[in-house]
C-alpha cells in the first residue's frame, strides 16, 4: 500500500481496517503535522514540505522507488493518491536541485494559475509525475483509489498524474508567460510514456471522493436545517476577489436562499504577502460587497482544513462581525488593503471569524456558502 497527500493517513488507516493483513508492506507520504497514529499494517510514515517541496520530498520519491524496485514481481499494489501529492513526493533529472524545484513551487503559488496549468509544469520538471511512475511498476496489478481536488476529476491532473498518461489537455503548458530559469528546467526530464504505453495495462483506478460529494452531502444537510438552497453547478475559479464579488451580487439578486458553490478560486500574490488564502480573499471580497446590506452570512473554506498557509480553513463572516470590525479599523479604506496584500487572514483575526479545525483528513477543494435575508 502506497499512501501518499493530504489526506494519506485517513486513507491508509481506512484501508489498514479493511485489509488488515493482506497489506505486507507499504509507505504513507504525507505534510508536516498531518500524521495521525496509529497506522498499522506496518506502514513507513514519511512526513515532507507542503507547499513547497523540499528536500524531504525528494527523499520521499526516493524511497517510492525504492519500495517498487524491492518488492517481489507478483505483488499486488493499492495507491491511494489524494491533493498535495505533487510536492510531498518527487524525483528531479540529475541536473535539477532541490532550491530549483522551491524557487520553481514558490513562483507557481504565486503566479494565480489554476491547479491543472501548475501541474502541467510540474509534469515537464519530474521523472515520475506525467504517468512516469507507471513506468517502476514492471507490470504488476495495481489499483489507484483517488481523492479528488481538481475540475473534472481527471486522474492525469490529480497529484500530477503520477500512474496516469499525460493527455493534451491536462499537459498544455504556455510557455510564454514563464521566466527564464522556470523555462529552463521544462526540458530535462525523461519523456512522459504515452497512453498507449504497456506499463499502464494492469492499472485500475477510481474517484472514492469528490467535490460533487461534498457539496451533495452539504445540501442535503443544510434541507434537513429546512433552508431552501440552491446547489451551483458551475466550478468557482479564477480571481478570489473578482468571486467573491460576483456571489455576493447573487446572494443579494436571490436572497432567502442558502448558496452553495464549490471549487478553487486563485490568488496572485503581491511581494510581500500578508497572511490568508484564497478561501479568506473571497470571503473578504463577498463582505465588502455586502457592507451595506442587511442579514447576511457568508463562510468560506477548504475541505483539508488549511486555505493558503494560513493555519485556517478559511471564514465564516455576517453582517455584524464584519461592521464590528470595520469599526476597530476607523477608515474603511483600509480594509480594501488588506485584500491588495493578500492579508485577509489578518483582517479576520480582527473580526474573530476565523475558522481553524485542523486537518480534516480529507481534500476536495473549497466549499462557500451564502445567506442573505433580504
Amino acid at each position: 500500500m502506497i499512501a501518499i497527500g493530504k489526506a494519506a493517513c485517513s486513507m491508509a488507516s481506512g484501508a489498514c481496517s479493511v485489509l488488515g493483513e493482506r497489506v505486507r508492506d507499504g509507505l504513507v507520504i504525507t505534510k508536516y503535522g498531518n500524521h495521525v497514529p496509529p497506522l498499522g499494517c506496518g506502514l513507513t510514515m514519511l512526513e515532507a514540505g507542503h507547499p513547497v517541496p523540499d528536500q524531504y520530498s525528494l527523499e520521499a520519491g526516493q524511497q517510492l522507488l525504492d519500495l517498487l524496485q524491492r518488492l517481489p514481481p507478483t505483488t499486488e499494489l493499492l495507491f491511494l493518491i489524494s491533493g498535495g501529492t505533487s510536492a510531498l513526493a518527487e524525483v528531479l533529472p540529475d541536473s535539477s536541485m532541490i532550491s530549483q524545484l522551491a524557487r520553481l513551487n514558490s513562483w507557481l503559488l504565486q503566479s494565480g494559475l489554476p491547479i491543472a496549468a501548475i501541474n502541467a509544469i510540474r509534469k515537464r520538471v519530474s521523472c515520475i509525475k506525467g504517468g512516469r511512475l507507471a513506468q517502476y511498476l514492471s507490470g504488476r496489478k495495481t489499483t489507484v483509489l483517488l481523492l479528488s481536488d481538481v475540475q473534472g476529476d481527471d486522474p492525469a491532473v490529480i497529484g500530477s498524474g503520477l500512474l496516469f498518461p499525460s493527455n493534451a489537455m491536462s499537459n498544455h503548458v504556455d510557455e510564454e508567460a514563464l521566466p527564464d530559469d522556470i523555462l529552463h528546467m521544462l526540458h530535462k526530464a525523461p519523456s512522459m510514456p504515452d497512453a498507449n504505453d504497456p506499463c499502464f495495462n494492469n492499472i485500475t483506478w477510481k474517484i472514492i471522493a469528490s467535490l460533487q460529494q461534498a457539496m451533495d452531502a452539504a445540501n442535503m444537510s443544510a434541507e434537513k436545517y429546512g433552508y431552501q438552497t440552491v446547489a451551483h453547478d458551475e466550478y468557482l475559479q479564477g480571481d478570489a476577489i473578482q468571486s467573491g464579488k460576483r456571489i455576493a451580487q447573487i446572494m443579494q439578486e436571490q436572497p432567502g436562499k442558502l448558496h452553495i458553490w464549490g471549487g478553487e478560486t486563485t490568488v496572485t500574490l503581491p511581494e510581500n504577502p500578508g497572511k490568508g488564502g484564497r478561501c479568506q480573499s473571497l470571503a473578504l471580497s463577498a463582505a465588502i460587497s455586502l457592507c451595506d446590506v442587511n442579514d447576511w452570512c457568508l463562510l468560506a473554506a477548504g475541505t483539508d482544513g488549511d486555505d493558503g498557509v494560513s493555519g485556517a480553513a478559511g471564514a465564516c463572516v455576517d453582517t455584524h462581525s464584519f461592521a464590528q470590525a470595520m469599526s476597530k479599523l476607523g477608515d474603511g479604506g483600509k480594509i480594501v488593503n488588506y485584500l491588495s496584500n493578500a492579508d485577509a487572514g489578518s483582517f479576520f483575526e480582527l473580526s474573530g471569524d476565523l475558522i481553524k479545525t485542523g486537518s480534516t483528513g480529507t481534500n476536495v477543494t473549497d466549499l462557500v456558502f451564502g445567506f442573505c435575508s433580504g
